[in-house]
This record gives structure tokens, C-alpha cells and sequence, in this order.
């Protein structure tokens, strides 16, 4: 027999509240009613329960601050956020403050049950720990670095729901990897993850191979094929280089987002899409947005919780750890025992910016790896570009970053209300720093 679920929806509007608690008590879930945040802290205090839905917009209060309080007395509670799609940045605040998902108003009852039925099913399985802390027990090399550290704090909040995800970074830092992760220690790990590399797909090819199609829906179509999304039901589907796909694709890939649902090229038939959708890009989607090569309805869908990947030269002290792990694979592939770095090999390899990130890295080693006669890489063994060449990459990725800064810094605004103290927070920085950063591009955070 199943342990019956205490709910709490907090929604100021007397017939919505009505028509969702109706509902959900037919799926034997009983609910509690707040109208307002008064109402709510009340209940809160003196009742326990098992999640909350929350309307972020309260006659009485921001529904941002009713997190906070909720999170302080149960950290482990999960909550739900309803909001417009106007609200979109109101929303990415709830996610940093502690909200597990968010569902779009009007509500789809439906949608909303089976959220709240996967967030449920994950308490029960966290009950003695936080939300995603195995996740970040096993990315030991990485939480060597305070930034990274900053990311797996960001990422154990979402990791269980289904928030698109945006990760922002340079070429080869990693942003694939991360990805897997995210979809490997989320409650969809038992269905497939699907990789879309979009740049490597033609435009006339790129519809076929995301909805599938059927046979005689165009020259060549001699049988009906799966597409990714078909294929990735109920997983994760990764998005790679979104920035790179045409506009008419872009309206197509929104429609899937705003409906959760598509059809096959040459079919009539809608099929349901219970994917979750992750999105990566090395390109500065708002100045793409400004040359009208990016939709700002599409980027708005996609960019609910952004990730920001550093680059390798902002984590230098992973470097030791990323080695050893690689060389260990290598080992392991090519039969030959070589785990070690000379102190002259690692500092050398400090000392280099790495404009190719990980994946320079990575050939690095390798090359080092085949050239070696000993069971240690020294300074000789390892091949890095020459100066000139470097400080031109490098040159080219700073570029990059300081528009990646630049743009983070804005969201901080936005998120913070200009507040610097929440600005810090939400950054993972100083309030000096803050103040630095903010007088370098000439922002004006009162704005």
C-alpha cells in the first residue's frame, strides 16, 4: 500500500487552486491550500509535508522569499514553481534559491502530476542526504578547483529536475562530459542519453534525424526511420553547438519545447516528447540574437538554468588529477605503465595557458604518452605549442570569455535585483570582485 503524500499548493487564484487540488486528491494525494505567503508560513510551521507547489507570484510577497524560509526549516523539501513565460528570469532565481522544477502557466495537470510523482520517488531515495551529493562525491578531480567546485553546487540543484540545462564554455573544455554526467546521476539514467552534434548534420538532413520520418516522406525515404527524440524517450537530449543550426530548424526545435510533442516528416501522427532537453554553445547567444541569427523565444526556452564551464587556464590545479586519469586509460589501452608526471613535466604543463582546454590536454598526453621510454612523462616528453602560437589562441578564447563574463555578470544583475551581496552569492565570488568586475566593463548595476 502506498504511503499516502501531503502536498501544499500555495496560489492566490481561487479556481486554479481549486481545479489542481481537485485533481490531485483523485490521485490520492492530499492537499493543503495557502492563498498567500501569511497563509503558507503558517501551514509550514505547523504542518509537515512532503512537497510544495508554489505560484512565484503571491499578492502578499515574492514567492523567492517563501523558498528561502521553506528551505530553512526542511532543506531536503521538494517545490515546484508555477510562473508565465514572461517570468522566465523570476524563475531562474527560484532554481538558485532551492526550487527542484518549474512548470509553465497554464498548467498542464497532467505534466504537473507526473512531476510531482518523479520528485517524490527521489526524496524518498535522498531521504539521508542531499539532493545530488553523489554526484558530486565522484567528481574528485574537479572539486580541486574552487570554480569548478562553484559548478557542482549549481548543478546537485537541478540535477533531478527537468530544467533545460545551457552550458556555456570554450571548445574542449568538457561540455559533452558534463553533460552525461548530468543525465547519468539524474532519475532519468535508465533511458538512453542522445548526443546531437548539430554543426556535423546538414540543414536539409537535420529534421529527418531529430523527428524521424516516415516511408515515401521524401526522395529516398524507402523505409521509416526512429529520429533522436523517438529514440530518447524519457532520457536526455544533448544539444551540442545549438548556436549553430539554421532559424528555420530553430522555430521546428521550439515548437518541440513549448508543446512536448512533435511529428515524423510525412506523418500526421504526434508523438510525445518525455525527453530533457541539455544545450551547449561557445558562441555569445545574445549577440547572436542581436544579428538575428539566433531566436529570442528559442534561447529563452533553452537558457532557464545556465552553466558556465571555465576554461582549463582558470583551473590549473586540475591539472595533476586530469593527467593521472588519463594516463591511467592510456595505460590500461595500450598495456604499457606509465602513471607518473616528473615535478619539471607538471610544472611545465602549469605554466602553459592550454588555448585547446581539455582536449588539448589530452593529445598532449597522448603524444607524451608514445614518446616516453620510462614509467614517467618528463619535461622533454611534453610537446606544447610554441609561444607565439599560443598567445594567438589564446587571444581568440579570451575573446570568448570576456563575453561569457560580461554576459554572467548581467544575469547576476538580473537575478540579484542588483543587490551585490546577492550578486557574490549567486556568482560564487567576493563582493570586492564584484565591485572589480562590474567597474571593468563600466555596468551599472542600479539600474
Amino acid at each position: 500500500m502506498r504511503v499516502k503524500k501531503n502536498l501544499l499548493l500555495i496560489e492566490d487564484d481561487e479556481e486554479l487552486s481549486s481545479y489542481i487540488s481537485l485533481y490531485l486528491q483523485s490521485k490520492d494525494y492530499p492537499v493543503s491550500i495557502a492563498y498567500n505567503s501569511k497563509e503558507a508560513l503558517k501551514l509550514i510551521q505547523n504542518h509537515e509535508f512532503d512537497l510544495v507547489l508554489l505560484d512565484i507570484q503571491l499578492p502578499d510577497g515574492d514567492g523567492i522569499d517563501l523558498i528561502r524560509h521553506i528551505k530553512n526549516k526542511n532543506p531536503l523539501l521538494p517545490i515546484i514553481v508555477t510562473s508565465s513565460f514572461a517570468e522566465v528570469q523570476t524563475v531562474v532565481r527560484a532554481l538558485k534559491r532551492g526550487a527542484s522544477d518549474y512548470i509553465q502557466k497554464p498548467v498542464d495537470i497532467e505534466k504537473l502530476a507526473e512531476k510531482i510523482q518523479d520528485l517524490l520517488e527521489i526524496k524518498n531515495k535522498d531521504a539521508a542526504k542531499d539532493a545530488g551529493s553523489s554526484f558530486q562525491d565522484i567528481e574528485g578531480p574537479f572539486q580541486k578547483s574552487e570554480v569548478m567546485g562553484y559548478l557542482w553546487k549549481q548543478i546537485a540543484g537541478v540535477i533531478h529536475s527537468d530544467v533545460p540545462l545551457m552550458i556555456y564554455g570554450e571548445t574542449g573544455t568538457g561540455k559533452t562530459f558534463l553533460a552525461k554526467k548530468i543525465h547519468e546521476y539524474s532519475h532519468r539514467n535508465k533511458a538512453p542519453f542522445v548526443h546531437v552534434n548539430c554543426p556535423s548534420i546538414p540543414e536539409h538532413l537535420i529534421e529527418s534525424e531529430i523527428f524521424g520520418h516516415n516511408k515515401g516522406a521524401f526522395t529516398g525515404a524507402d523505409k521509416e526511420v526512429e529520429g533522436k527524440l523517438e529514440f530518447a524517450e524519457g532520457g536526455s537530449v544533448f544539444l551540442d553547438e545549438i548556436g549553430d543550426i539554421s532559424m528555420s530548424f530553430q522555430a521546428k526545435l521550439l515548437r518541440v519545447l513549448e508543446s512536448r510533442e512533435f511529428e515524423k516528416l510525412g506523418s500526421n501522427k504526434t508523438i510525445k516528447a518525455n525527453i530533457r532537453f541539455l544545450a551547449a554553445t561557445n558562441k555569445n547567444l545574445e549577440e547572436a540574437i542581436r544579428l538575428s541569427h539566433f531566436r529570442e523565444d528559442l534561447y529563452y526556452r533553452l537558457n532557464v538554468y545556465p552553466l558556465y564551464l571555465p576554461p582549463l587556464r582558470e583551473r590549473k590545479e586540475e591539472i595533476l588529477s586530469l593527467a593521472e586519469i588519463y594516463l591511467q586509460k592510456l595505460s590500461h589501452q595500450f598495456n604499457k605503465s606509465i602513471l607518473l608526471l616528473s615535478a619539471e613535466a607538471l610544472r611545465k604543463m602549469q605554466e602553459y595557458n592550454w588555448p585547446g582546454n581539455i582536449r588539448e590536454l589530452e593529445n598532449v598526453l597522448q603524444r607524451a604518452f608514445h614518446a616516453a621510454r620510462g614509467v614517467e612523462l618528463n619535461a622533454e616528453d611534453i610537446v606544447l605549442l610554441k609561444k607565439n602560437e599560443t598567445v594567438k589562441k589564446t587571444r581568440a578564447a579570451l575573446t570568448s570569455l570576456k563575453e561569457l563574463e560580461h554576459q554572467k555578470l548581467l544575469d547576476a544583475i538580473q537575478a540579484s535585483g542588483g543587490s551585490i551581496t546577492r550578486m557574490a552569492n549567486i556568482l560564487g565570488v567576493g563582493r570586492d570582485t564584484v565591485y572589480r568586475r562590474l567597474a571593468k566593463y563600466g555596468i551599472d548595476y542600479k539600474k
